[in-house]
């Protein structure tokens, strides 16, 4: 009957758990009491699991999607659309969007179960520093429960079912039905803020009380999730006569279900500090619910057959080792900067009526953390000491681009006196032949024509050497021109480089200068609130130690 056993006997194991329900019960009394909070959570933005459990044949499918499309009973999906889309609609404040996204995981592969056309979808499992683990599926937005429910069975046509020796439509593979969450405070328009003006001036004291619940209603987006997740039946080759696919796919059934069994006891035991859920694609794609931000119920089937006591006493026991799970859901919100302006300047004045009865002072950082005043001048030595570093690899940067620059010009010079002495040695060389050759034709008596025809030649040579000389001249002087053009381009991109980091510097230093002038403003406001408190607190004590010297003086 559900109720706990008054003794325990000897050679008999006892199990512990929040429900028990019996053969009498129907679904609507398991969600009531298994899942309705979850449901609630998942609205007002906190993460959601819940798990059906048990051998193959035993009833998870059924306790999760009911009879099927057109049946009458209902079961857990159908039962939380109906319950989100009720309390959507008594939360005028909000505005909400809901989508909902179907996948199964088939010998280990995850596949897409929302692809239409009976085509097969491989999905990778990934993973991003904000997102966490995700899978890239088809989402669908839903408006109401019934398109929720169309949803739910057209992609249970595409999971891979099969008969076996206990089940003629049993499930071979685990499917996770995901319904995402979004909510943000609905936008009042101009009208109603007017009517309300009023009503705000009067009730400034009840805000000041219920401050720290309104810091939530600023604009942030709130996204939270619900994971249904019907797992595949453990089985028994000897129960299910199982041979070829069947027997593979029962193989990996098992493995995947001992995994998680695994990752559960893992996350019971606090000193467990290393938990394996990359072992199966069920625990990866689930690490954030059973990682602890998640309110998370498993609800375990069993049939009441004896010829399946084993695998009964198996289930039990998973269960038990689930409920020693412990975790702590928190309302998930995106924020944008103005959102987040709006967020810290509340909670700064959240904090400020929060000092009274501290002797400590603080200021807030970036992460809208409190910090002491003596780390904050910490962090500003800190900025002081990169920007110091900045400018000295700014300062090396210049004269490692000057020195290159310079040995460049150097090479260049260089090469231009080469050309130079090359040709200067070509003419006195050009000289001596002349020389020569005029002293040879003096003793040889050389006729006049042939003196004519040389003096012809020897002008020939000196116009060639002049226009080659030229010609290398114009060539190294444009060379010359070009690389002084690229150093005076590079001293002006050097000179606007330290411009910039004088300027970014003096904007730091004001900067800083600035927040230090607000942060003592700030610690003067506090100090005049601390003796202030101190005061009253010293009237406080003399009135109190009166007050125990005349009940002192009452009893003796």
């Amino acid at each position: 009957d559900g109720k706990p056993l008054e003794d325990r006997k000897k050679g008999r194991n006892f199990f512990e758990f929040d429900r028990v329900f019996g053969e009498d019960s129907n679904t609507q009394q398991v969600y009531k009491n298994t899942a309705g909070n979850i449901v609630n959570s998942v609205v007002t933005g906190k993460n959601g699991t819940i798990f059906a459990y048990g051998q193959t044949s035993s009833g998870k499918t059924f306790t999760m999607q009911g009879g099927g499309m057109g049946s009458s009973i209902d079961g857990i999906v159908q039962l939380a659309a109906r319950d989100m889309f009720s309390l959507i609609t008594t939360n005028v404040d909000r505005v909400f969007l809901l989508r909902v996204s179907f996948i199964e995981i088939y010998n280990e592969e995850v596949r897409d179960l929302l692809v239409s056309g009976g085509e097969t979808r491989t999905l990778a499992v990934r993973e991003d520093p904000i997102r966490g683990v995700f899978v890239n599926s088809n989402e669908t937005i839903v408006t109401d429960p019934e398109s929720l429910s169309q949803v739910l069975f057209s992609g249970e046509k595409n999971r891979m079912v099969a008969s076996t020796g206990m089940n003629d439509r049993s499930s071979r593979s685990h499917t996770i039905f995901r319904i995402t969450v979004e909510s943000k405070k609905r936008e009042k328009s101009s009208e109603s803020e007017d009517e309300d003006s009023d009503r705000k001036n009067e009730s400034n004291d009840e805000e000041n009380e219920s401050s720290k619940e309104k810091l939530a209603e600023d604009g942030a987006v709130r996204v939270s999730t619900l994971n249904l997740v019907d797992l595949a039946g453990s089985e028994s080759v000897r129960h299910t006569g199982a041979t070829g696919d069947r027997q593979k796919e029962g193989g990996k059934i098992n493995q995947s279900l001992l995994t998680l069994s695994r990752v559960i006891a893992a996350l019971g035991q606090p000193s467990n500090t290393h938990v394996n859920f990359r072992d199966s694609k069920l625990t990866r794609i689930l690490q954030p619910s059973l990682s602890g931000n998640a309110r998370m119920a498993v609800i375990c089937c069993a049939t009441p057959s004896d010829l399946y006591i084993e695998e009964t006493r198996s289930t039990l026991q998973f269960a038990s080792r689930a409920k020693l799970v412990k975790t702590s859901a928190k309302v998930n919100e995106r924020i944008d900067d103005r959102t987040l302006i709006k967020r810290l300047q509340k909670e700064l004045e959240v904090m400020r009526q929060k000092l009274s009865g501290t002797d400590s002072v603080a200021t807030t950082n970036h992460s809208n953390e409190l910090i002491p005043i003596d780390q904050s001048n910490e962090e500003v030595r800190k900025l002081k000491a990169i920007i110091r570093n900045d400018t000295l690899k700014c300062e090396e940067k210049k004269s490692f681009a000057f020195n290159s620059s310079r040995r460049k010009a150097l090479g260049v010079l260089t090469v231009l006196d080469l050309n130079i002495s090359n040709g200067a040695n070509l003419h006195d060389m050009f000289h001596h032949k002349k020389k020569e050759r005029y002293s040879e034709g003096s003793e040889n008596n050389l006729q006049l024509d042939t003196r004519q025809s040389f003096l012809a030649k020897e002008n020939m040579f000196q116009g060639a050497l002049v226009v080659k000389s030229k010609s290398v001249r114009d060539l190294e002087n444009n060379k010359m021109s070009h690389f002084v053009s690229a150093l005076q381009e590079s001293q002006s991109d050097l000179t606007f480089t330290q411009i910039s980091k004088d300027a970014l510097q003096s904007n730091v230093t004001k900067e800083i200068e600035e927040e230090k002038f607000l942060a003592d403003e700030r610690i003067a406001e506090i100090a005049a609130s601390l003796n202030d408190m101190n005061t009253e607190l010293s009237d406080c004590t003399e009135k109190y130690e009166g007050q125990i010297a005349d009940l002192l003086v009452k009893l003796s």
